[in-house]
């Protein structure tokens, strides 16, 4: 076993990496996690999402469910919601079979959603449509797809590596 330390967006290896999972990771480090299994081509992509605070305060006013994010309290966790649908949008657009489960009884942890995601033989890669649908219709700045060559600016490829 070989243990590394840094940003997983970051992470390089000549091996071949079969399954990628990130257990409570905490904010944006789920999306890092999320975009290295696909970067690499990962059969299995299996992270336990923590601490979703990226969207909360930007669901704001002016979507479909105005009525219901005006409380704070469920404001916090449709955001959760939110940001975990996008982040199964975002698999299922990349060629991944998605399905949420929980691990644990909700009892015990309010945190126990698994998006777990296996790579198919679609050849529908690409298609973002169910991403892109959800992120405009909650006015979102949610850029998973930023860790993405096709998001690099002026071909600076740089932040592409691996």
């Amino acid at each position: 076993m070989v243990f590394k330390h840094g940003r997983t967006i970051d992470f390089c290896t000549d091996k071949k990496i079969d399954v990628v999972i990130a257990l409570h990771a905490c904010n944006t480090a789920t999306d890092e996690a999320i975009a290295k299994g696909i970067k690499v081509g990962a059969k299995y992509i299996m992270v336990v999402p923590c601490c979703q605070g990226q969207l909360r305060s930007q669901i704001k006013d002016h979507h479909p469910l105005t009525t219901v994010t005006q409380f704070g309290l469920l404001r916090s966790k449709f955001a959760d919601i939110l940001t975990d649908a996008l982040r199964s949008q975002f698999l299922l657009g990349n060629g991944y079979y998605v399905e949420l489960l929980e691990i644990v009884p909700p009892k015990l942890t309010p945190k126990n959603i698994l998006i777990s995601a296996r790579k198919t033989k679609n050849t529908s890669k690409g298609n973002l449509e169910g991403y892109h649908q959800l992120k405009n219709l909650f006015d979102t700045d949610f850029n998973l797809q930023d860790y993405f060559c096709e998001q690099a600016v002026d071909g600076d490829d740089q932040a592409c590596a691996c």
